[in-house]
Order: C-alpha cells, then structure tokens, then sequence
C-alpha cells in the first residue's frame, strides 16, 4: 500500500478468510487491492475517472461475478472483474456525493449526502427510490454480512430494514452527532463510528 496513502473505507470479500481479498478506498489513490490478506496491495484504477474514492461495496457473490461498486466524488463506478476495470454507472450528478454503498440481498443501495437514498435491483444499471428516506442527507449506509439488515444513519435517525427498505426500524433516543460509519454485524447489531461521541451500539 502506497505509504501515503489516506483511506476512507476498507471492505472484505464475504470469502476473506479463504481467498485474502480485500479493497481500500483512498483520498487520492484511488481503490487499492489485495489478494493475500494484506501484505501486498496494487492500485487497479483502469477507468476510474476520479481517484478520490469514498466508498466501497462488494457483492455477496463476489466469488463468482467479482463485483465492486465504487463511489468517488464524481462518479459511482462498477468492476466485474474484481476492480482491474471500472466502468461508470448511470446516477445523476446531484445525488452525488454518496456517504455509503451497501449490497442487500441483491439490492445495491446508495446514501446520497443530500438526496436520500436510492436503490438499484441490477447492480447500478438503474435506480429508483423508496417512500421512506427519499430526500433529505444520509451519513452512512451499511449491510450485514449476509445482506438480510440493510441499515441507515441520518443526522436525527438510525434506522435499521429487512425487507430491502421496503419499512424501517427506527432507533429510540438520543442519536450521536457526527456519524460517520456505520457496521452491521451477523447478529443483526448496529455499530455507529462518530466524530464527536465515539462508537455507539444498536442491539
């Protein structure tokens, strides 16, 4: 990994502990790669226009399609060939930038920083919007392993789904400022990172 190098976001293919494969999404580098669980990484930005990258997604099935969603600044690209290539998604420019990407049982969802967030049933080619969280700014987006809780942080709600949107759970409370990750685990347990209050849990 570039020694310089400033990252936004790391995420694991659902096989890490099998196959070692990982992305980091960096603030001027572009998407790093690795295939031996870290030790080596390689800049692979052929057809990344913009190598400020804000967030990554890896697919579920990511063993068979070899599918990564990037978002940058700019742009929201996809690689199928396990981010060597980059093409870019059709999704206009103002809902750009995203604040997270996030794969839910075959959904890719998208938090925009000011439009709310958008979903898309064929890996980018098209997106629309559900009745809920349609407008207004998302801070995080984030998925179980297994795709089955998709969850949300807005600046008032954290809010969990396991109908891919469809309704929501949403938190009771206080919610934290400043939320800026955001981490579902297997059992369903929602993880807040902040700039102001540290790490919150949602059970």
């Amino acid at each position: 990994m570039p020694q310089r190098s400033q990252i936004s976001q790391i995420v694991m293919s659902p096989a890490f502990e099998v196959d070692g494969v990982a992305f980091a999404a960096t603030l001027q580098d572009g998407v790093l790669c690795t295939a031996d669980y870290g030790e080596n990484w390689k800049a692979w930005n052929f057809g990344l226009l913009d190598m400020e990258t804000l967030s990554l997604a890896v697919s579920p099935n990511h063993a068979q399609d070899e599918t990564v969603i990037a978002a940058t600044v700019h742009g929201v690209f996809r690689s199928t060939n396990g981010g060597h290539a980059w093409r870019a998604l059709a999704l206009p420019a103002e809902v750009l930038p995203l604040a997270g990407l996030a794969f839910s049982t075959g959904m890719l969802v998208a938090g925009s920083e000011s439009q709310g967030v958008f979903y898309s049933p064929d890996l980018g080619a098209t997106w629309g919007r559900r009745p809920t969280f349609k407008s207004g700014q998302i801070n995080a987006v984030a998925a179980s392993p297994d795709g089955k809780v998709l969850a949300i942080a807005t600046p008032t709600v954290v809010a969990a789904s396991t109908d891919q949107g469809a309704t929501w759970n949403r938190s009771e409370g206080h919610v934290p400022r400043g939320i800026i990750s955001l981490v579902v685990d297997g059992s369903g347990t929602l993880m807040c990172g902040t700039q102001e209050e540290g790490l919150w849990a949602y059970a």
